[in-house]
């Protein structure tokens, strides 16, 4: 997660950049601004949030996320959850630090 992540927000050229901005991912300087949270408080948050945000197969989310911080946004992921119970794909959600949603992908 936190690799794909680092493609994302340290994209230098136009198209990873413009990839990155249609997902709500902001642009870092180095690799260091991208962090794994591990504070309940803010895990807490963010699972509030994505649960909120999620539709479709609710009856997969588990509480359980992986959060990274990428600048002043963060990343959450529900390994559990599934859009829809007969695609297996991960739903990642991009939130604000107030915990806004900016994109799902």
């Amino acid at each position: 997660m936190i690799e794909m992540i680092k493609t994302y927000a340290l994209a230098t050229d136009s198209v990873g950049r413009a990839a990155a901005d249609s997902l709500g991912i902001p642009a870092v300087a180095s690799a260091s601004a991208i962090q794994l949270v591990t504070k309940g408080s803010t895990c807490a948050a963010a699972s509030a949030a994505y649960q909120a945000a999620a539709n479709g197969g609710r009856q997969t989310l588990s509480g359980r996320v992986y959060v990274v911080q990428v600048g002043t946004a963060f990343v959450v992921w529900d390994p559990q959850y599934r859009y829809s119970t007969s695609a297996d794909l991960d739903v990642y959600m991009v939130f604000t630090a107030k915990w806004v949603k900016k994109s799902i992908f």
